[in-house]
């Protein structure tokens, strides 16, 4: 791994476990009730961050497997992480892709499946 990413990954991991402690204090049917029609699950908003970082990551593994060159970064990539920076922290809603969709959830799961399932992708990580 680059050392440039180690410190981010770190705080990363930093704040999983601190949300892993957290919610501890909660118990099975808290975490796994939905609050409305239409919307997640404690649970399943887990499941939804981390299925994006399973896909993420092998996206990543893929792309890198044939060596390709990669560009610098210029003032178009700038403006449109800003952009998506900005974007994500408005309250507009969009729908989820299809492979981190409610389809892709578990319609009940334990927090402790669903911890060892994300803490064994950020080890993978390292």
């Amino acid at each position: 791994m680059h050392p440039s990413l180690q410190d981010p990954l770190q705080e990363l991991d930093a704040e999983l476990a601190q949300l892993l402690a957290e919610l501890k204090n909660y118990t099975h049917q808290q975490l796994n009730s939905i609050p409305s029609p239409g919307s997640w699950s404690a649970i399943q908003v887990m499941h939804h961050l981390l299925i994006a970082e399973e896909l993420s990551f092998k996206y990543l593994q893929k792309k890198l497997s044939f060596n390709p060159s990669l560009q610098k970064a210029n003032w178009r990539t700038r403006l449109r992480q800003s952009f998506l920076a900005f974007y994500l922290h408005t309250p507009i809603k969009f729908k989820a892709p299809k492979g981190v969709s409610t389809p892709a959830f578990p319609r009940e799961a334990t927090l402790i499946d669903t911890a060892k399932r994300w803490t064994s992708n950020r080890e993978a990580l390292a």
